[in-house]
């Protein structure tokens, strides 16, 4: 299961010169991947890196400029939806979210647009992430939202949440989670169970209906000294 993470490139934040760099690469037409399986990543991301090279760019805003290029795909039916992950909504400080469980994903992560709404203090981590994505890039994390409680039915779970820009889900519940409250996944049932011991089991249904096709693979994050 990879999440495809894209970084949003706010242009109103953008410094002067960024924005100049923004429009000579826009005004070059770099090619755009919505995720479509038929479609070839590589080629992708080789035009972008192309014209990246061409301008000066790919040290400076290589990162950014390519994830831009990252787009909603469109809407697929259920009979198309992965069978390999499992999502849905939970509780998050009493307010809905829409959570991938991600066996593949070293951490849990969750952006800064649903945090928002939340009032959560955000810190600086001490050995910052680097999260690996599927343009070849890497992205680097280091702030932790701390703590978020995520609610499981009626069972609340408190745990620090690592800052990521996504599309897509609110959060990505990971390994790190996932361990620590002993979580059994069956991403054929959808289902999603917490088995802590001495605790009765509680199970959690995951949703049959669509799964976004960003998700084809795993977040792969390295914490770097």
């Amino acid at each position: 299961m990879l999440v495809v993470v894209v970084r949003k490139v706010e242009e109103a934040a953008m410094s002067e010169e960024d924005q100049k760099r923004f429009d000579w690469f826009k005004k070059m037409s770099p090619p755009q991947f919505d995720g479509d399986p038929f479609v070839d990543a590589q080629d992708f991301l080789h035009g972008c890196q192309e014209i990246l090279q061409n301008l000066g760019l790919v040290e400076s805003n290589g990162v950014d400029f390519t994830t831009f290029q990252l787009k909603r795909p469109p809407k697929r039916s259920k009979a198309e939806a992965s069978d390999a992950v499992i999502t849905g909504i939970v509780s998050v400080f009493h307010r809905d979210a829409s959570v991938l469980f991600d066996s593949g994903s070293t951490y849990s992560y969750v952006p800064s647009y649903f945090v928002s709404h939340l009032d959560l203090p955000r810190s600086s981590i001490d050995i910052i992430v680097h999260v690996c994505t599927p343009v070849g890039f890497s992205v680097v994390v280091d702030c932790v939202y701390q703590p978020c409680v995520v609610t499981i039915r009626s069972y609340e779970t408190s745990f620090n949440l690592l800052f990521l820009n996504m599309v897509d889900f609110d959060m990505i519940l990971g390994m790190d989670w996932l361990f620590l409250y002993h979580v059994i996944l069956d991403c054929h049932a959808k289902t999603m169970m917490l088995a802590m011991p001495r605790l009765a089991r509680l199970e959690w249904r995951g949703s049959l209906g669509h799964t976004p096709s960003r998700v084809i693979s795993f977040l792969k994050a390295q914490r770097m000294v």
